[in-house]
């Protein structure tokens, strides 16, 4: 018999948070081209350099939620949590390149930042998918709209990562007149990201059960679902 073992759904959550903030923004220090989710807020910061990057990811992301409310007719009290996630993990990317702006900036150590930020920017996103908690916008918007579809993660993922591709394609040469934010990177990120995603998923699914551990999280936020990632 094939047993769970216990993880912390708050845990899951803290180092989504961490682990996805700090890695877009090793993937902006490696110059390879930013992760598809977050290259529309990137590129428009660019475009509006008045506001941060930060300030964009926040907007994008509510306009994320926005959107999934329209579509599936549902509104969830863990929505409004969201948002208050998505200000905490905006002002990480700010403070995020801070921090970065010392580091090596050669050649090899930029290949390293990407590969490192694209493996582990998976199991971040994986694990937001996983905690059944109020989550990122961004990945709220793939759990429930995978949900809500009845269809694999990876389909959802993969769609979304091309829909903000193209949006930022569009902004980029509409606005700026040149291909900004987007790179080789961009592109593995759009076709890779959510089947990997979705490999993660069905490990975490195996051999973990996620289960919020603290009272008032029991009692108010939890109200997540297994969902289909096969």
């Amino acid at each position: 018999m094939n047993y769970k073992k216990n993880f912390s759904s708050e845990l899951a959550l803290l180092l989504g948070i961490l682990l996805n903030s700090f890695c877009v923004s090793l993937m902006v220090k490696s110059n390879f081209g930013i992760s598809t989710i977050s290259s529309v807020p990137f590129v428009l910061s660019d475009i509006f350099s008045k506001f941060s990057f930060g300030f964009w990811n926040f907007l994008i992301q509510s306009a994320s939620i926005l959107i999934l409310i329209i579509v599936t007719k549902k509104f969830k009290i863990g929505y409004l949590i969201s948002f208050v996630i998505a200000v905490i993990f905006s002002e990480l990317l700010d403070l995020d390149k801070v921090i970065l702006a010392s580091w090596p900036n050669t050649l090899n150590w930029r290949v390293a930042y990407f590969i490192v930020a694209f493996f582990v920017l998976t199991y971040g996103a994986s694990l937001f998918i996983k905690c059944k908690l109020p989550i990122l916008p961004f990945d709220t918007f793939v759990r429930d709209m995978t949900q809500y579809l009845k269809v694999p993660v990876k389909r959802v993922k993969t769609s979304f990562d091309l829909v903000c591709l193209a949006i930022t394609l569009a902004f980029s040469l509409a606005m700026l007149g040149y291909i900004d934010g987007v790179g080789l990177g961009t592109i593995l990120c759009a076709i890779f990201t959510g089947i990997i995603t979705n490999h993660v998923c069905d490990y975490l699914e195996h051999h973990y059960s996620f289960q919020p551990t603290i009272y008032v999280v029991k009692k108010i936020l939890y109200h997540g679902k297994p969902i289909q990632t096969k």
